[in-house]
């Protein structure tokens, strides 16, 4: 039998099982057959995948279905997008160019979603609100035009214009038709719990690989011809990393969004066991990455969620002291002391990778000097960037702020950090008001906790594989919440006068 055709029936049977559970838990609350259909389209996509094996015929098959199946104008298309958000690996092809023009632009499994399902909507979406009438609009847009004007530095017209292009297809076109349609309670409701089941079935997926030994998804993406299959194998406190189809360290990245969307769909689900077993498995599949950013941002994205709440300062100081109580009782187990032994400033294992990231810092300060404001897109070629590159040939930036400070500039970065702070503060606001229900004050408090999760976790880690569509969506859905309940309030305000 061939290795992959192994690999997808492991996939399949642990997804089945997942899903199955999934749809029991939130049987009563949700329409179960809008659930299983975002479902069977994560496995037609697997499957016609492994069918097709090309990208090209995965492109086409991908934007035949979707713009004959689904009405150009619907919501349902941004639900398959978020569902469909990370099902195959990160592949991606050249588009061959015309007229001297060697290629046009990569498509990637990504863009190829967003241009299938979200392009169709965006040009024929007839919303209201046009740009800027929602406050986050300003920080991509002008985060956007920034970068695509600094582009055309030190750079061919053509090469400019197709990062533009891209520009425009990654970040805008999701953000825009997302704070657009999802404009209503229960339609972010339907959108989180998409996004829930895109990522859900890797949680199992990672135990299953630390458990075997076995790297899953490594046979499949040989054979779609994915160039990445090679680098995901790492072996860390005595014992391979789980890495899917992303790599370790986006494998524990992508638990934080798991985790958080696990504890708003908690409200839905009754039966207390299913949580706590969805949530034991998002853990152990957090540790089964070994990846230490991932585990801090895990860690801050429940404390947030537990501050947030009622009684949240002593609920910390209780789960801290039991936390803490946890990490000894685990270093005392051959097992959990590996695990400990990987933290940082408690254990010495790899702390090579630390050092790293702190001289990371310290010469991209000197850097930043030299271009504050709009930094320099050859930064690589410096020699304190060259100081830095590794065994394996190259010069790996391990901290998202710093990939976007060294080629744009302060002015940049103060964009990309503002909209997160924005929305926290926003979300804040919201969710101390007095006229907000449960379900909305639960729905700020999950995106406050998921995002400061994040910020801190892309310090730890460069913007590679998904971990950039995944934070675009966090910055949408989030400034969908705050537009939605805006626009309650001002409703509100109208019928009290």
């Amino acid at each position: 039998m061939p290795e992959y055709i192994q690999t997808l029936i492991v996939i399949t049977v642990l997804t089945v099982i997942t899903y199955s559970l999934m749809n029991k838990a939130l049987a009563g609350n949700f329409d179960i057959k809008h659930l299983k259909q975002w479902q069977f389209s994560w496995f037609l996509m697997l499957y016609g995948a492994i069918l097709l094996k090309n990208l090209w015929f995965i492109a086409a098959a991908v934007f035949i279905v979707a713009n004959v199946k689904i009405p150009v104008k619907s919501v349902q298309r941004v639900y398959f997008y978020l569902a469909l958000i990370c099902t195959l690996p990160l592949i991606s092809v050249q588009i061959p160019g015309f007229a001297g023009i060697k290629n046009l632009f990569p498509l990637s499994y990504t863009n190829l979603m967003i241009m299938s399902l979200l392009l169709p909507l965006f040009f024929n979406l007839k919303s209201p609100q046009k740009l800027f009438s929602i406050p986050t609009d300003k920080f991509i847009f002008s985060f956007i035009v920034l970068l695509s004007l600094l582009q055309f530095r030190d750079n061919t017209i053509t090469n400019a214009g197709r990062e533009s292009f891209l520009l425009f297809i990654d970040i805008f076109v999701p953000y825009f038709v997302i704070t657009r349609l999802i404009n209503t309670p229960e339609r972010l409701k339907m959108a989180l719990t998409a996004l829930f089941i895109g990522i859900i079935p890797f949680a199992a997926l990672g135990v299953f690989e630390v458990i075997t030994n076995w790297l899953v998804y490594i046979p499949m993406m040989r054979m779609l011809d994915d160039t990445t299959a090679n680098l995901y194998r790492d072996i860390r406190g005595g014992g391979v990393r789980a890495s899917l189809l992303m790599g370790p360290i986006v494998v524990g990245y992508t638990m934080i969004y798991a985790g958080a969307l696990l504890l708003y769909l908690q409200h839905f689900i009754k039966n207390r066991r299913l949580v706590f077993i969805a949530f034991s498995i998002i853990f152990l599949c957090l540790l089964a990455s070994k990846s230490r950013g991932p585990w801090i941002g895990f860690a801050l994205m429940i404390m947030m969620f537990l501050w947030t709440g009622r009684d949240g300062f002593s609920k910390l100081v209780k789960y801290g002291i039991l936390g803490v109580l946890l990490l000894i009782l685990a270093s005392l187990t051959p097992a959990g002391s590996k695990y400990v032994g990987l933290l940082p400033f408690i254990g010495d294992e790899r702390t090579d990778t630390f050092d790293y990231r702190v001289r990371l810092i310290e010469n991209s300060e000197i850097l930043f000097k030299k271009n504050p404001l709009f930094g320099d897109i050859n930064f690589r070629s410096t020699p304190e960037m060259e100081s830095l590159r590794q065994g394996q040939g190259i010069i790996d930036v391990v901290n998202t702020y710093i990939g976007i400070l060294l080629p744009y500039g302060l002015i940049a970065l103060s964009l990309f950090v503002g909209v997160f702070l924005f929305l926290m503060f926003r979300c804040r606001k919201i969710i101390k008001r007095p006229d907000i229900d449960i379900e909305s004050k639960l729905m700020g408090r999950i995106f406050i906790s998921c995002i400061a999760g994040v910020m801190f976790t892309i310090f730890t880690v460069s913007s590679i594989s998904y971990i950039p569509t995944f934070y675009w969506v966090l910055i949408a859905l989030s400034s969908a919440y705050i537009n939605i309940n805006k626009t309650a309030k001002v409703g509100l305000n109208h019928e009290l006068s």
